[in-house]
């Protein structure tokens, strides 16, 4: 179930990210602020970024869960650091519906920090 969820997790920040890159309106009060009627191009490009990052996460937990080498060994910390800085991101936005997003960034950190003792201890 813990897999599901997380999964679930990543799956809505992918579609927020690739949301803001097409310029989405469902995305447009839940990402960067939730102050654009349209987004940016420079914030489009950053998200494209971001984009990776998720689709990174998601690779380096199914590594993690099929007890694969993870290579740099301290990827997952990056990735449970970068978790917890979205959360707070989320959380102190003026954007009620952004706020909500920290839940799934909180859901991606708990991936990581539960799979500390296989990972971490290298």
């Amino acid at each position: 179930m813990k897999k599901v969820l997380i999964t679930l997790a990543l799956a809505w920040n992918l579609t927020l990210v690739l949301g803001v890159i097409f310029n989405q309106e469902y995305a447009l009060t839940r990402a960067a602020g939730g102050q654009f009627e349209t987004f940016p191009t420079g914030i489009r490009i950053a998200y494209i970024l971001n984009t990776l990052i998720v689709v990174w996460q998601y690779r380096t937990l199914l590594k993690i869960w099929a007890h694969r080498s993870i290579s740099p060994t301290w990827l997952p910390r990056l990735f449970l650091v970068i978790s917890l800085l979205g959360a707070f991101v989320n959380l102190v936005s003026r954007s009620p519906n952004e706020r909500w997003n920290a839940i799934p960034a909180l859901i991606i950190a708990y991936g990581f920090w539960s799979a500390r003792k296989t990972t971490f201890s290298s």
